[in-house]
């Protein structure tokens, strides 16, 4: 479950939410933003600030009823491509805390992908990881939550001739005899050869829980 901060701007997720606070109290208004005063284990005190006559009334509702941000996750994944970067960030990002971005990059396929940045001295970096990470990082996970908030794989890439001379047949059927030996897997057609990705878990949250 979603819990925001203090001081943060959230809405609720569905319209009947509204509604259904708007038949027992009236300053609540459809869609209203509001900023979280207090947060409770199964509430959060709300104030709005964009409800034109009713700017500043205060609500107290549930807190499965707020919407989280767009891109977050109870679990992020974390994909290392080797032994190295496995090793920095279980041993030392996670002693740190992590900032997660979002990409805001509607043009592409990879909107919505995450990218993951390490604090410094407990602050976000002073810089986001790319352009398409606008504004200000989705959350930052503190380091006593990094272990339950975070999947750690090992991701390799495998790679198989499949020269471009052959027949489409051949072709075809090479590719399906490889979805048979790596069932689950991905397999895509780059130039003459196959490439598709295994997965090693090597931190799993659900055993830190």
């Amino acid at each position: 479950m979603y819990v925001p901060k203090v001081g943060e701007r959230v809405k609720l997720k569905e319209m009947c939410d509204y509604n259904e606070l708007m038949r027992h109290d009236p300053t609540m208004v459809l869609w209203a933003h509001l900023e979280v005063l207090e947060v409770e284990p199964t509430h959060v005190t709300v104030i709005h600030d964009n409800a034109g006559k009713h700017v500043g009334a205060q609500h107290r509702v549930k807190l499965e009823l707020i919407k989280p941000p767009w891109g977050w996750e109870p679990v992020y994944t974390i994909e290392c491509s080797d032994d190295d970067t496995v090793k920095r960030v279980i041993e030392t990002w996670f002693g740190r805390g992590i900032s997660v971005w979002v990409d805001h990059n509607m043009s592409t396929r990879h909107c919505g992908a995450k990218a993951f940045m390490p604090l410094v001295d407990g602050k976000v970096p002073p810089c986001s990881p790319g352009w398409q990470y606008t504004g200000n990082p989705l959350e930052i996970v503190e380091p006593d939550e990094c272990r339950k908030r975070f999947k750690v794989v090992r991701t390799e890439t495998h790679c198989v001739s499949i020269p471009t001379t052959k027949q489409k047949a051949a072709r075809r059927g090479a590719v399906q005899q490889l979805r048979k030996q790596h069932p689950g897997a991905v397999i895509r057609l780059v130039g003459d050869d196959a490439e598709w990705e295994t997965e090693t878990v090597v931190h799993d949250p659900q055993n830190s829980l």
